[in-house]
């Protein structure tokens, strides 16, 4: 059975209507990509979905993100070496848990093994966009308002993945709030790493602050693939293609939806006869850009690509 359901479209009001429909049914956690373009064959270079560390560190082999928790994470050197910092979040990290400091530390662009993901399909929407570089008008085409900057086969994805499923088919481990380095072996499955972090707040003590991880309704899947050199939907869906013949499973639904979309629907639409809303500012409106999802600089970082919209 083939569990990815891929649909290509080329107008963000569908994609809105897909994805919304598609987390109406409260078992999906949603991550956008912006992908490039491959110059080759002239289409689409699909990013597959790889941590950032292992994206950075592990072509080489000579680093390892278990090595890295228990380096860079530890208690003892992360008081020594941070310590001393006059940030305030990292004078309250100093007596957080491991999977505190890298909840914190993903938002800021730290490499980490963890992946985000989001509840929220528009926020995913969002981060996808985020990549898609400005433009101040393009082509204009009077009849449909679009601007055609781009190949009309470029595009961003939005991949919603069904929790339910995976978690009937796969049993997987949920990520524990205790020294994620002495039990970081306990996540080793088929040949990598992987685990759920469905409900991570609930791992961050009460007086702990992530605002970016509440506002951005985020929640991960850990991903250590150093083993291999599969994204996580490859991995999924070899694992789960194994289980449903070994166990004679049967799944009615996919378990992944990939939703992509054209690059140019991203762009400020022109038309002569009327003034059209653009995506950027359907997701201003329904509060789902930078200014509400960050509490500091990242937020203009992010939304000041769209500053012409």
């Amino acid at each position: 059975m083939n569990i990815i359901s891929t649909l290509n479209l080329d107008n963000w009001q569908l994609i809105v209507k897909e994805l919304q429909s598609l987390e109406s049914k409260k078992r999906f956690i949603f991550r956008g990509q912006t992908n490039e373009w491959n110059d080759k064959k002239q289409d689409t270079l699909f990013w597959p979905i790889i941590s950032t560390f292992n994206r950075y560190y592990c072509d080489d082999g000579l680093y390892d993100f278990k090595t890295f928790l228990n380096q860079q994470y530890s208690d003892g050197l992360f008081q020594d070496f941070y310590g001393n910092y006059n940030s305030k979040h990292i004078k309250q990290l100093i007596d957080s848990t491991q999977l505190e400091r890298i909840y914190f530390f993903q938002h800021y662009g730290i490499p980490t093994c963890l992946l985000d993901f989001t509840y929220d399909s528009l926020i995913a929407l969002y981060f996808a966009i985020s990549g898609v570089k400005a433009s101040s008008g393009g082509t204009h085409n009077p009849f449909t308002g679009k601007s055609t900057n781009y190949p009309k086969n470029l595009l961003i994805s939005i991949y919603a993945i069904d929790y339910k499923i995976l978690k009937n088919i796969i049993n997987l481990k949920d990520l524990k709030n205790s020294d994620l380095f002495l039990n970081y072996d306990n996540y080793f499955f088929e040949n990598n790493y992987l685990a759920l972090d469905l409900t991570p707040m609930n791992n961050i003590g009460s007086n702990r602050e992530n605002y970016n991880l509440k506002n951005q309704k985020g929640c991960f899947i850990l991903f250590d693939n150093k083993n291999s050199k599969e994204g996580l939907i490859e991995y999924l869906d070899r694992i789960v293609q194994q289980r449903i013949i070994e166990d004679k499973i049967d799944i009615q639904e996919p378990l992944v939806y990939q939703l992509n979309l054209d690059y140019n629907s991203v762009l400020k639409p022109h038309s002569y006869t009327e003034r059209l809303e653009s995506l950027f500012q359907f997701l201003t409106k329904n509060e789902r850009t930078g200014k509400y999802l960050f509490n500091d600089l990242q937020g203009l970082k992010y939304d000041f690509n769209f500053f012409h919209n």
